[in-house]
């Protein structure tokens, strides 16, 4: 069981550059201490370019990432770079996603990564809905299916989540996020996910962020919980 408390800035320097710095804090059990940097620039409202590094004490990590708007549409490209515990790796990204009547989208994402130990190909299909449900109040259901093709493994992953979120007119944001993951191949896992969040915004440029979150892993081969945080 692990305990984690995390917090969140962002800065808007004018209607095109923003930044923002995150922080994670372990409270208790594995240590996972991480710090973010970010910058955004908003080149036209349907083109923006922006980057994040990340310091952990597992590792190191960076992306750059270019988000195009197309009609009502909108596609992203990725590059990853990432130096942690596992090794070296990069990974080329790309996605995309599209509405489906009036309260959902489908969504789509390619991710190709290479270690040196070997390529891996990763696919995500899935279908989102939101509706709301009262002045500020929203409810969500989502369900996904994910290939992932290695040379070590060969796994099909589905999800399915639900959530509800509240926003007031001025400065109170909470949400909350409940999600059910099978894991099919070299891996027989049964994921419970939960997930809660609360931003307060302190000024128009500062935004304190609180966030709780708990999972469960249960292996079906062995009959065991082998993972919860």
């Amino acid at each position: 069981n692990a305990c984690y408390a995390a917090s969140r800035l962002r800065y808007h320097h004018s209607k095109k550059i923003s930044s923002k710095a995150e922080r994670q804090q372990t409270l208790s059990g594995d240590r996972v201490d991480r710090s973010t940097l970010g910058i955004e620039y908003r080149i036209t409202n349907r083109f923006s370019i922006e980057s994040d590094v990340t310091q952990s004490n597992l590792g190191q990590a960076a992306e750059a990432r270019a988000n195009i708007g197309i009609g009502n549409s909108k596609v992203y490209i990725s590059e990853r770079i990432v130096d942690d515990q596992a090794g070296q790796s990069t990974a080329n990204v790309f996605g995309g996603e599209a509405p489906v009547g009036k309260n959902s989208k489908i969504y789509s994402e390619y991710q190709h990564q290479n270690r040196a130990e070997g390529s891996t190909n990763a696919t995500t299909t899935g279908l989102s809905s939101n509706w709301k449900l009262a002045e500020g109040w929203k409810a969500r259901f989502s369900t996904e299916i994910s290939d992932l093709d290695s040379t070590q493994t060969d796994d099909q992953r589905f999800a399915v989540a639900t959530g509800v979120s509240y926003k007031n007119k001025d400065s109170f944001t909470f949400k909350n996020r409940q999600e059910w993951r099978r894991i099919l191949g070299s891996q027989n896992t049964t994921q419970l996910f939960s997930s809660n969040s609360l931003e307060l915004k302190l000024t128009p440029n500062y935004t304190f962020l609180g966030r709780f979150r708990y999972g469960d892993t249960k292996d079906h081969q062995y009959k065991v919980n082998i993972a919860n945080f």
